[in-house]
This record gives C-alpha cells, structure tokens and sequence, in this order.
C-alpha cells in the first residue's frame, strides 16, 4: 500500500490501517481528530493535522437555529399553519433573546462564534473552558462549570472531545440547570451521545 497523505472522512483511521499504509506520511483531517488513533500516527511517525475552525460559522448559526426555533415556537406554528388548526386551540406564548442567558462550554472557534452571534441578540454570555490562556474575551464573562449550568437559560457544548470531556454532561448537571434551560448538544464526533453519560 502506497499513500502519501489520507484524508478520512466519517471513516475510522486506526493502528492497523496505520501499519499497512508504509509510505503514509500525513494524516489529515477535518474540525476534529476524534476518528483517527493519534497515538498510533506519534509511534510510527506520521503527521496528523486537522482544520480547525473550518466548519465553526455553519456550526454556530445552526446552535441559532435551535435557540430562535425554540424560543419562536416554529414547529408548533408551522404545524398550526399546515394543518388549519383552529386558532382557539392554539395555545403558545413566545420569548425574547434579549437579556437571556447562554452558557457556552468550550471557548474555540465555534464557542466564539456562537458568543458573537449571540452578543448580537443583546444575551448574556458565559463560558467555560478549560483553556487557562482565556482569562478574558470581549463582552462575555469567563465562569466555573457549575455557575454555568445552574445560572444560564441556555447550555450549549462545544468543547474539545476527550477523556477529561467525555460523558460531561449526567443526570447531576442536568439537576443543576434551570427547569426551564434549553440544553444543545450539537457534536461533532461520530457519536453524539458521547458526552451524555447515564441519562
């Protein structure tokens, strides 16, 4: 087997395809690595890389989607539309973004995309993130884990997926949040329970 360079795309890169590839000599991928044995490249010496941040405004604006979808009502006004339900039965009542606030777990390239946008709805905005080289970032208020999910109306997670995030998010931190919170879960890892431990 002769490759140079292999880009995976939803595709499982591990030790023993590392092995047979002999000449591979870069591994690359797209926002994250979480479908390549990045041990296995630093062992047999092959270059792993990924595009971060390539995907982050399309990810950000669809968190936008969830929130102003929930916060709007449109399934629920759509269904009314399409099926001519009458209005009596119609019972909804809407929300505004301004002064709502997020919790935004994981300061990368998407967490600071979703805080701008939502800075732009006039939101409050905190974040969480293990990156002790963010002490500060413009317009939002830097915060621990529990303040974060107990205070804001809306959880959103964009952390790195590792073990230390693994299964973050259980039956605990779910207890901590508002009654009322809105919890997205947008990951992008091959598997979108990963982070959800025992719920």
């Amino acid at each position: 087997m002769k490759i140079a360079s292999i880009i995976p795309e939803h595709v499982k890169i591990d030790r023993n395809q590392l092995i047979k590839a002999k000449q591979l000599k870069l591994v690359q991928t797209g926002a994250g690595y979480d479908n390549v044995d990045i041990d296995a490249c630093t062992q047999l010496g092959i270059w792993a890389a990924n595009a971060a941040g390539v995907n982050a405004r399309a990810v950000a604006e669809h968190v936008m989607a969830f929130i102003l979808s929930y916060y709007k009502n449109i399934p629920l006004l759509d269904g009314f539309m399409k099926n001519k339900t009458d209005q009596k039965q119609l019972e909804y009542a809407g929300s505004e973004l301004e002064g709502k606030t997020i919790g935004i777990i994981g300061f990368g390239a998407i967490g600071k995309k979703v805080a701008g946008l939502c800075k732009a709805f006039d939101m409050n905005v905190l974040v969480y993130t293990r990156n002790t080289s963010v002490q500060s970032y413009e317009n939002v208020q830097i915060t621990d884990f529990d303040n974060l999910v107990s205070t804001s109306d809306i959880v959103t997670v964009h952390s790195a997926f590792n073990q230390q995030t693994q299964n973050l998010i259980d039956k605990e931190v779910f207890g901590k949040m508002k009654n009322t919170a809105l919890f997205i879960n947008i990951e992008n890892g091959e598997k979108p329970e990963s982070r959800l431990n025992q719920l």
